[in-house]
């Protein structure tokens, strides 16, 4: 049955048509004006379509599985896009470097060409295109926190708010949206968090299933924490006080990161397509289904709210339209541009049915008769339409002062309707716990249907159908489909952690997991496989065999893994039963570590970033995954022109988090004259304001040994100067630190330079060396010649002598100990010699740092 119902979806005509191309208001005016650019980057919809609302249609009817409705959306999509696009490239073949593709689209099917005039002439008379529009034709705004007021956490409590939407009814039935996921579409998240860490959905699968990113490669949030505050109202639980904060506290989540919080990042709405698209195929696979979100939340906007060029047809209603055949519910926050009418924001109040897009506005959810917010945007829509469909928003949920997570360790409370869109959102994860093969479409309208009438009797522009009621709306869908019991498989096994290798780094090519595994259900376990695989190469299995009791937890250590290329890697461990013991949550019996593999390198070695930072060598270790050691142009030093940099300049919030680089390993040799050496140039621009640059050797894998510090004034290497973006310009704005490693003789180390954020000015690293004796040569020969200093060793004084002058010369002569503390300063005018009294000083390693008015000059001397 299933291939002759795929078969007629492949043989049935689900392809819309359109005319000649029309195109942007924009893009008329250049015409009408006769000044269209030399070269513009345009977006071409073409003419043919599939037609995703009839494909849906068909779907209902025939009451079509969620996994052939996804496969089937997809395919169509797919392969549409790939002919059609073809055939329109070869026919400007000719035109060369005039048309260029820049992106090409298959949810919907369009593309993103850079072109010149005589192309776009060309295009504006091709039949194949139904639009054309400059790419840039529509903006998102930032988003904006409105801060809300109240209490600090509840302990063993919950949130007001969920309890408006009656969430906990659905609890205490064992309703908690287990193994159910969400895609958000927001800022980003701080994933740390305690109260959301263990559902990211990145702790068990690749992380490029659960983190499209569009503005960071890797999990982190902006400024306001936006993402993570409505991921907190979905899925937020801190089990270590039972904190309640989610309305589907088991779930899972993904999340892209398109949404900013200023103007100057905003990014064009055909920059969101990606992300839709993403979300039909998370794992690049389109044989399988189970990677796909069952809901989508999109608590942001565009700035706009009476544009109907995006009103169907167009390529954003064919988005959702095929979010919506692919089975996944698809909800947005209303707008806080109330409380006028018309106000709905953009893409909210595009209407392709009675719930797509599903639109939710914000109300008062800790006041008894739920008042709606002033700020809350009304209805109607601006596209055309009648009847329910031109009333917006659909339905209402709380959105002022609701508290959720911010931050990597803190709460707080925010307004606005991108919170109440996320009770809807958790509200749509219960219900598919409790109706799995029921579509997105059909848990929108139990929504929708069984909300609580507020405002004026009926359907309104202000409420919708009123507030959601997780509650009726089960009861509504339990009248149609079969709910599936929750926690209803006797099996259920997951693995609780890995416990090795736990670390960002390991010291040697092979790793030896070790993972917890608990019983997570309610049969004891005799049995199971583990499969474990490291990055793409083979897979290992391994046994046990024991008797694991429900709720009981076993460490097993696994077969050693060989690594045996040098950079990051990922490991994923995974628990099987086996097909004869169906479990309610699968997803959580595998989970992923990442941890990178730095080679040995041989002395001398000398490191000078002119080819960037080798993440092959290096490792960066970005905790808040915020700004991070880069590199950047930088003068003053023979040689290099490229340093490594800090940039604490843009690095905010300012919270004295660290960014650690640490370097390859090196294998010490048993010898008193072993020394680590390194520029650096840095420029403090106000004394509340003291970035920090620290120094450690890391030995035994993992101990770390302070051996340099400075921050503030004792980093500062050049005279200060009231300007952000600091760029070393001279050799006169850079010193360089000397440290003896002896101590470490005969161990294996790993350099670690941490930069300790104060959102100062921008710091800089170069020409790194770890040697033997004789320092390597790479500082400029006439600079080391121009001072003599002896004797070196010395007791009691050591002599400065000017080699190249007679003439007097205004320098200040610095003395800092191995720890980079600074022990004598003094300035002086010098012509030939100038003696300095060390006899009190501490036995040891010592450097001199001489600063003349063009110059910095640095030497060693140890005192015995």
């Amino acid at each position: 049955m299933r291939k002759t119902l795929f078969a007629l979806f492949f043989t049935t005509n689900f392809f819309q048509l359109f005319s000649q191309p029309n195109l942007s208001p924009q893009l008329n005016h250049f015409i009408t004006e006769n000044n269209l650019p030399d070269n513009l980057t345009i977006n071409v919809y073409f003419n043919k379509q599939v037609n995703y609302d009839s494909l849906n249609t068909v779907f209902n009817q025939n009451h079509t599985p969620l996994s052939v409705r996804q496969k089937t959306v997809i395919t169509k999509a797919q392969q549409l896009a790939f002919h059609t696009q073809e055939n329109f490239l070869r026919k400007y073949v000719y035109f060369g470097s005039g048309l260029q593709v820049q992106e090409s689209f298959w949810i919907v099917n369009m593309l993103q060409l850079k072109i010149d005039k005589a192309v776009f002439f060309k295009l504006i008379e091709d039949s194949a295109l139904a639009y054309i529009e400059e790419f840039d034709h529509y903006y998102g705004k930032p988003i904006e926190i409105i801060k809300g007021n109240g209490n600090s956490k509840s302990i063993n409590g919950i949130e007001p708010g969920l309890a408006a939407i009656n969430a906990p009814a659905l609890w205490q039935m064992g309703y908690t949206g287990k193994a159910r996921k969400v895609f958000s579409i927001d800022t980003g998240v701080w994933k740390e968090h305690k109260a959301i860490k263990n559902q990211f959905l990145g702790n068990y699968t690749p992380l490029y299933q659960a983190w499209h990113g569009i503005d960071s490669p890797f999990p982190v949030d902006k400024d306001g924490s936006h993402g993570t505050h409505t991921v907190g109202t979905e899925v937020g639980l801190d089990k270590s006080s039972n904190d309640t904060i989610g309305v589907a506290f088991n779930a899972y989540y993904m999340v892209s990161d398109p949404i900013v919080t200023n103007i100057a990042d905003i990014k064009p709405l055909s920059d969101y397509i990606n992300v839709f698209q993403f979300a039909l195929n998370p794992d690049g696979d389109t044989a399988t289904t189970y990677d796909i979100p069952d809901v989508i939340n999109n608590s942001w906007g565009i700035d706009t709210h009476d544009d109907t060029s995006i009103c169907a047809p167009s390529y954003v209603s064919d988005m959702f339209d095929a979010i919506q055949a692919a089975g996944i519910a698809n909800v947005f926050s209303a707008g806080n541009s109330g409380p006028g009418d018309t106000t709905i924001g953009m893409p909210q109040y595009v209407v392709n049915g009675l719930v797509n897009t599903f639109t939710v506005g914000a109300l008062d959810g800790n006041s008894s008769n739920f008042p709606i917010a002033s700020f809350s945007s009304r209805g109607p829509t601006a596209c055309p339409a009648t009847g329910s469909l031109a009333i917006k928003p659909e339905v209402a949920a709380p959105g002022v002062n609701v508290r959720s997570c911010v931050d990597t360790n803190n709460y707080a409370f925010y307004n606005g309707t991108s919170m109440a869109g996320p009770h809807v959102t958790g509200a749509v994860l219960l219900l598919k716990e409790a109706f799995p093969n029921v579509s997105g479409e059909d848990i929108l309208k139990a929504l929708y249907f069984s909300a609580v009438d507020l405002g004026q009797p009926g359907e309104d522009n202000t409420y919708g159908m009123g507030m959601i009621d997780v509650l009726a709306a089960y009861n509504y869908l339990a009248q149609t489909y079969t709910p599936t019991p929750p926690n209803n498989n006797p099996y259920d096994v997951k693995i609780s952690s890995i416990n090795s290798p736990n670390t960002p780094f390991i010291c040697s090519n092979t790793v030896t997991p070790e993972i917890t595994v608990e019983n997570y259900g309610q049969t004891a376990i005799s049995s199971f496989n583990i499969e474990y695989q490291l990055d793409s190469f083979s897979i290992n299995n391994q046994t046990w065999a024991g008797n694991l009791l429900p709720s009981q937890q076993i460490n097993i250590t696994l077969p050693a893994v060989t690594v045996n290329l040098t950079g990051a890697h990922e490991l994923r461990i995974k628990v099987i039963l086996g097909n004869s013991f169906p479990e309610n949550d699968m997803i959580d019996n595998q989970r992923m570590v990442r941890f990178t593999l730095l080679p040995t390198e041989s002395l001398p070695f000398t490191e000078n970033f002119e080819q960037g930072i080798d993440t092959t060598r290096w490792l960066i270790s970005n905790f808040d995954n915020n700004l991070t050691w880069d590199t950047a142009i930088a003068q003053g030093l023979q040689w290099s022109s490229v340093s490594a940099i800090m940039p604490f300049t843009d690095y905010n919030p300012k919270k004295g988090q660290t960014d650690n680089l640490i370097s390859p390993m090196f294998n010490l040799p048993n010898s008193d004259s072993i020394y680590l050496s390194f520029a650096y140039a840095y420029n403090k621009i106000h004394n509340a304001i003291a970035d920090t640059l620290a120094v450690y050797a890391i030995n035994n894998c993992g101990n770390k040994q302070l051996l340099w510090k400075k921050g503030g004034d004792s980093l500062t290497t050049t005279a200060p100067q009231p300007e952000l973006h600091f760029v070393p310009d001279t050799a006169a704005d850079w010193d360089t630190a000397y440290i003896d490693l002896s101590a470490f003789k005969g161990n294996k180390i790993f350099i670690d330079f941490e930069g300790i954020n104060e959102s100062g000015n921008n710091h800089y690293l170069d020409n790194i060396k770890v040697y033997v004796g004789q320092e390597p040569q790479a500082i400029k020969q006439l600079q080391k010649n121009a001072f003599s200093v002896y004797p070196n060793p010395t007791t009691n004084n050591i002599f400065i002598e000017n080699k190249f002058s007679n003439k007097l010369k205004p320098i200040t002569i610095q003395i800092f100990n191995n720890l980079g503390m600074l022990v004598y300063k003094k300035h002086i005018l010098i012509n030939r010699k100038f003696s300095v009294n060390v006899s009190n000083f501490t036995p040891g390693i010592y450097f001199i740092k001489i600063v003349s008015q063009k110059e910095n000059y640095n030497y060693k001397f140890l005192k015995q």
